[in-house]
């Protein structure tokens, strides 16, 4: 039975846990370091300090070459007021991660008579924009300058000289081109209490230049309390609301003449509530791809019920008056048939043609808003997938559950790490962005990442899995949740070129913060890939509090295109040089077999700490002491003798029968070439034919032999030569090697076939 206190976890195949250097990796690689911590340093009427209760980075936007940010207040401490008046329950916790919760959201004004609202007591929700002007020189040391901040207002239903905050978060940014020309900075906002959520603007970004461009969409005060997706689509602003209890579920579409005009004008619906589904209960996500604008939902109930998250386009041609709505086309259905384990979007990008979706359950990976709906309950516990739609709106799952789809197709994710990269403490996929670097442009993804909450969680309430992992942890189960905190708590931020099958991991603990558990924004500027964190731990300053850090080209570069063959009793691993490497350091990481409870199994990974298994100073390496039937993780380091890199890309998968296993003759001498001569059959053990001209790579080949018929050399100068097609299932080829030996020394390699996505040797 499900208990309300369970943790926010699932199992997974590759943990890949690890403490590593606050470095990026590929060419030129990014190094981050930190301009905010503590959620700002505000200095009033002489006096400075840190400001804790700016919990989240909220919101990001590069303007007029100036970094603004937006923050909201206070959000574990508003959790849990929810919690306790019915609205969105939280697991049970103890003792809960901040002590200050005031008994309502509400400020009280001990003097009203100074006329100082400021003076009294209660949370001060009142959210923040800063800006940060970097220095051209040196872009790590600009100036920051809080720019708005939000009004007290009135709340009478609160009690005598009761006030609210006008609004408690800045949740979005956008810079939205107006039809005569001018660029303009639109922020939407988020409320606790009040009138309802609105749109500002500024022209400039100065203090005192924030106006309302729109009061909640010109509709009854009060229905909407937040604006979750903002886009820009053909000449108009487009925003998905949200509002009390699911109400007014729709996507509202600019006015004509808009921003010039009266801000209490209303917008025009442009979807059907809800998208004529009830089961809709919001919609969190917009964006434009491919000429559409693309809506993504929250939808809480269970596959067999239809539920699972959807995602809507149109071209926002042809309006109906009448229905008020443009034509719909669904994209994605049931969560892309993972059901409500894909209950919702937090996150929409495109990048290289291909529009990116980071699905997951809401409430950090479980959502105990339903709990009491017999229908639906509680949801989750579930770790964050990432997939991403074609233009021609068929999908692929980058990481997350193999299924099969009611076509019959299965769907086979493209790393095999099962969702969330292989960490199940991920509760979503919560920031993509494309950043350029060099020449180079990455696609970047960053995590929320729920084990800080480990510590707070009763041991018999944890999920079956990680109770098992814990009980058998060797220093205890204290012990082990310490250990997971150290190793792992914090965001993880992962980058990639192909955004596919290749993915670089830059860093796993927050930046050496558990308590940063989210990458809740990323800007990419001119001046570097700016990061804003999630951490509402307004206890724990100088550690908790929002943070915000720049990453800049100039860390060490790790081995590019780490390539892997998995067989029953050794792995080979091969890679592209990396420039001023003195060494390389090899990483692995081990998954054992879990039995739960209830009796389920699960690949997890294993007590121990990653195994440094060796170094080398070549560019291939071969483990020889897996053991069959384990599932392994690899990544590389460059050792320059001054410092080392951060990771190469991560390589997985399970030590069984290999896919290509080459098989070698006898080496005969040739009088009349004086050519020495192989033979060697290369069998293809998987379902396709293997296509032709796949490379098969001669690592370590011994000093001073030539492969004499060689079809080219690899990055790293090994010699190679192309196969023909093979057959599946069984099929084979035999190919003759010719070798020069002048020194007739014993002639050895290491075959690897370079094959799929890697076929670039």
């Amino acid at each position: 039975m499900y208990n309300k206190k369970m943790m926010v976890v699932m199992p997974f195949i590759f943990f890949l846990l690890c403490s590593l250097t606050i470095s990026a990796q590929g060419q030129d690689a990014l190094g981050f370091s930190q301009l905010v911590k503590s959620g700002f340093w505000i200095e009033e009427d002489g006096h400075g300090e840190y400001d804790p209760h700016n919990s989240y980075a909220y919101s990001m936007a590069w303007f007029k070459d100036k970094l603004y940010v937006g923050t909201n207040r206070d959000m574990l401490a508003l959790r849990k007021l929810q919690d306790e008046l019915g609205r969105r329950p939280l697991p049970e916790m103890d003792p809960f991660p901040v002590d200050y919760i005031p008994d309502d959201p509400f400020w009280h004004d001990d003097n009203p008579a100074n006329g100082v609202v400021d003076e009294g007591e209660g949370l001060d929700t009142r959210a923040q924009i800063w800006r940060y002007t970097p220095d051209p020189e040196n872009p790590e040391t600009g100036e920051w300058e809080r720019v708005h901040r939000a009004d007290w207002v009135e709340y009478p239903a609160g009690g005598p000289d009761t006030y609210v905050a006008e609004e408690i978060g800045y949740r979005n940014m956008i810079i939205f081109e107006e039809p005569d020309g001018t660029e303009a900075l639109y922020v939407s906002t988020f409320i606790a209490a009040g009138n309802g959520a609105r749109l500002l603007r500024t022209e400039t970004g100065n203090p005192g230049d924030w106006e309302v461009a729109s009061n909640w969409f010109g509709l009854t005060p009060g229905t909407i309390t937040a604006i979750r997706g903002l886009a820009s689509f053909k000449g108009k602003l487009y925003a998905a609301t949200a509002g009390p209890g699911s109400f007014d579920v729709r996507i509202y579409e600019s006015p004509d003449g808009f921003p010039d005009v009266d801000a209490d004008t209303p917008w025009r619906p442009v979807c059907p509530e809800a998208f004529d589904d009830p089961h809709n209960k919001e919609i969190y996500e917009l964006c434009v791809f491919n000429g559409y604008l693309y809506a993504a939902t929250l939808n809480p109930y269970p596959l067999e019920a239809g539920g699972g998250f959807q995602i809507w386009k149109t071209a926002a041609e042809s309006y109906d008056p009448i229905a008020q709505t443009y034509q719909w086309t669904k994209v994605i259905d049931k969560g892309a048939y993972r059901g409500n384990l894909n209950e919702t979007v937090t996150s929409m990008y495109v990048f290289k043609n291909k529009l990116y979706v980071g699905g997951a359950v809401q409430g950090g990976g479980i959502d105990l808003t339903f709990e009491d709906d017999p229908e639906i309950g509680p949801v989750g516990p579930g770790t964050a997938e990432l997939l991403y739609i074609n233009p021609d709106d068929t999908w692929e799952i980058v990481c997350g559950d193999e299924r099969e789809i009611p076509s019959g197709e299965i769907k086979v994710p493209k790393i095999p790490s099962g969702p969330g990269f292989g960490d199940f403490f991920t509760g979503y996929f919560w920031r993509i962005r494309a950043h350029k670097v060099g020449d180079e442009e990455w696609l970047y993804v960053g995590t929320m990442d729920n084990s800080i909450f480990t510590k707070y969680i009763l041991m018999d309430e944890m999920n079956d899995l990680l109770y098992e992992w814990l009980t058998t942890y060797p220093d205890g189960p204290e012990a082990g949740i310490q250990y997971i905190i150290e190793k792992t708590g914090g965001f993880d931020l992962w980058k990639s070129q192909n955004g596919e099958d290749d993915w670089y991991p830059i860093n796993f603990n927050g930046f050496g913060t558990p308590l940063n558990y989210g990458v809740r924004t990323l800007q990419s500027t001119p001046y570097g890939l700016f990061l804003g964190t999630a951490n509402p731990f307004t206890d724990d300053a100088p550690e908790g509090g929002c943070q915000v850090w720049l990453g800049t080209p100039g860390a060490i570069n790790p081995p590019d295109n780490l390539q892997a063959n998995f067989g029953e009793h050794e792995v080979k691993l091969r890679w592209w040089p990396s420039e001023a490497a003195v060494m390389y350091r090899i990483i692995r990481h081990t998954a054992v077999e879990v039995t739960g409870r209830f009796g389920e199994t699960r690949m997890i990974l294993s007590p121990p700490p990653p195994e440094p298994i060796g170094v080398t100073t070549e560019t291939f390496y071969v483990d020889n002491t897996v053991e069959p039937g384990k599932a392994y993780a690899y990544y590389i380091k460059t050792d320059t003798g001054t410092g080392i890199s951060g990771p190469s890309n991560v390589r997985m998968g399970i030590a069984k029968d290999i896919f290509f296993p080459v098989i070698p003759g006898r080496f005969v001498f040739k009088w009349d070439t004086r050519l020495f001569v192989q033979t060697i059959t290369v069998i293809n053990n998987t379902p396709a034919p293997l296509k032709a001209d796949v490379p098969l790579v001669l690592e370590g080949l011994t000093p001073n032999v030539i492969l004499v018929n060689q079809d080219g050399r690899a990055k790293n100068g090994s010699p190679y030569v192309h196969l023909p097609q093979i057959p599946g299932i069984g099929g084979s080829v035999q190919i003759t090697l010719k070798f020069k030996d002048p020194m007739f020394a014993p002639i050895k390699y290491v075959p690897f076939v370079v094959f799929g996505r890697d076929a670039e040797p």
